[in-house]
């Protein structure tokens, strides 16, 4: 039976199914793998299980809702990054290589730009780098050598991008890593919630280790990022969990995003 249970696996992972269902369902199935006779039927129900999974997904998409994909960058993948120019002022396109996971996004054509209030924040914001808006409220929050060790450690930065950004033919990248460990997958808050965290080996002998929490918002499209160049996921799900989400007017529009690449990497100015 074990080709039958990769099988399902492989769906699901196609469809993005919750860790949920997808548990209960291989509960199902590998709890009548003993009873031979029922085997066939098993597998039979949850790849109906699964096809009904494949319909909502779809019905889903029809309903505007919008859907984050990640996988593993190939290591000889390149990206392109924004143009520049030469000291004869000719046009330079930059690539970025060696990116370590991909974001990949598709939904609809826009949606609306957001804001954010955090209730629960361990850090003091750095005003130089933050976003803060004359209600309090912020597009970008930094808190950038509030955490000891000097204007180099960040303890807590949040970024907000848009799924529109990324849907025609774009990619959200965490880059600069060598490895990444123990990568969650929860759903609270109307959010899937995405954990994980980093490590690079620096030339000059030294490292960093990052922590990151995404929050995608299916329905509005929103990506909030909340991460560290520390070993403190805790309090970045304490800090995640109470943002105060602001919808605005603004519109976010995918004609303005052609091919564009942005990379989540935490960091310092």
């Amino acid at each position: 039976m074990k080709n039958e249970e990769e099988m399902l696996r492989e769906i699901y992972d196609t469809l993005h199914v919750s860790a949920k269902t997808r548990q209960e369902v291989l509960q199902m199935h590998q709890t009548n793998e003993t009873k031979h006779f029922a085997g066939k039927r098993v597998l039979i129900a949850a790849l109906a299980v699964v096809l009904t999974l494949a319909l909502a997904v779809g019905a889903m998409a029809a309903a505007g809702v919008f859907r984050m994909n990640i996988r593993e960058a190939d290591p000889v993948e390149s990206f392109a990054g924004p143009t520049g120019s030469d000291l004869n002022g000719n046009p330079v396109a930059y690539h970025w290589e060696g990116a370590k996971l991909v974001f990949n996004f598709d939904g609809p054509d826009a949606c609306n730009r957001i804001r954010f209030k955090p209730a629960y924040m361990p850090y003091t914001p750095t005003p130089y780098f933050s976003f803060l808006k004359d209600d309090g409220s912020y597009s970008r929050l930094s808190c950038e050598g509030s955490g000891g060790g000097g204007r180099s450690n960040q303890p807590c930065l949040i970024e907000v991008r848009y799924a529109p950004m990324f849907t025609d033919g774009g990619n959200l990248l965490l880059l600069y890593a060598d490895d990444v460990k123990d990568i969650v997958e929860e759903e609270w808050n109307e959010h899937r919630i995405t954990k994980f965290q980093s490590h690079k080996d620096l030339s000059n002998g030294n490292s960093v280790d990052c922590s990151y929490l995404i929050m995608f918002q299916p329905e509005q499209g929103y990506i909030i990022t909340v991460s560290s160049m520390e070993d403190n996921p805790g309090e970045l799900e304490q800090i995640a969990k109470g943002l105060e989400i602001i919808q605005t007017d603004e519109i976010v529009s995918v004609t303005d995003y052609h091919e564009h690449n942005e990379f989540l990497d935490c960091g310092v100015g």
